[in-house]
Order: structure tokens, then C-alpha cells, then sequence
């Protein structure tokens, strides 16, 4: 994940690659694709879970 969030905002590379970098956060979030990575997002920023 921390990979592919320093890679957004450059040409990326390998599977990472990109036409035109992205520095962008809302095309960032929408690209996620994947549900747990929303999870590992909201872990890493300390949000914790309702109770």
C-alpha cells in the first residue's frame, strides 16, 4: 500500500506504471478497488472502530 501511494504521485513503475502521474486524492481513493485497502488505510491513520 505505502508503495502504490508513493508511486500515485509519479510515473510509477513496474506494475505501478502510469501515463501521467496522480496527485490527485480523490482519484487516488477511487482507484483503491479494494476494500481492505480502505480498511488498512483507516488503521494506519489511527481511526478506530465505533463501539
Amino acid at each position: 500500500m505505502v508503495q502504490w501511494f508513493a508511486d500515485n504521485a509519479t510515473y510509477g513503475s513496474g506494475s505501478y506504471s502510469r501515463q501521467k502521474p496522480n496527485n490527485s486524492a480523490k482519484e487516488c481513493f477511487n482507484k483503491l478497488e479494494n476494500a481492505a485497502s480502505l480498511l488498512w488505510i483507516a488503521e494506519a491513520a489511527g481511526i478506530e472502530e465505533r463501539s
